[in-house]
């Protein structure tokens, strides 16, 4: 049995109980590392990445009043290659910060790419970025 979610507005398919192996997109440098110190290493580095950007500039600025967060996300495409994805609510959203959130995402390495049954696999992260 199949159940839906909602992701961004697009429907998916799950299945709840079948997990296939999937391994974390991997920066070159870590490609020594188990699947578990990846997800760690991973993680800490993409989040340096924009936390640099969020603390050095003043992004209350590009924030509509209404909203205190908004999420932003990327994927890392089946060839490693990172690709701007969206911005959610987007219509509430200056276009100075897509422009500088799009920038760090060209700015990031080529990676090695997420795989799921020994297979790259494109893949979707979002980082939710909140007004001070």
């Amino acid at each position: 049995m199949l159940s839906s979610f909602y992701f961004f507005g697009q429907e998916k398919e799950v299945r709840p109980f079948i997990d296939p192996p999937r391994t974390t997109p991997r920066f070159v440098e870590d490609q020594h590392l188990s699947e578990k110190e990846n997800k760690e290493i991973f993680s800490k580095k993409i989040s340096n990445r924009f936390n640099n950007y969020i603390h050095n500039n003043d992004i209350s600025k590009y924030f509509d009043s209404t909203y205190k967060k908004i999420y932003f996300s990327f994927e890392i495409d089946s060839l490693g290659y990172c690709k701007f994805h969206k911005i959610f609510p987007e219509k509430l959203i200056h276009s100075k910060l897509v422009e500088d959130l799009t920038i760090i995402v060209d700015s990031l390495p080529r990676f090695i790419p997420a795989t799921e049954n020994n297979k790259p696999v494109k893949i979707y992260y979002s980082i939710p970025i909140v007004k001070k």
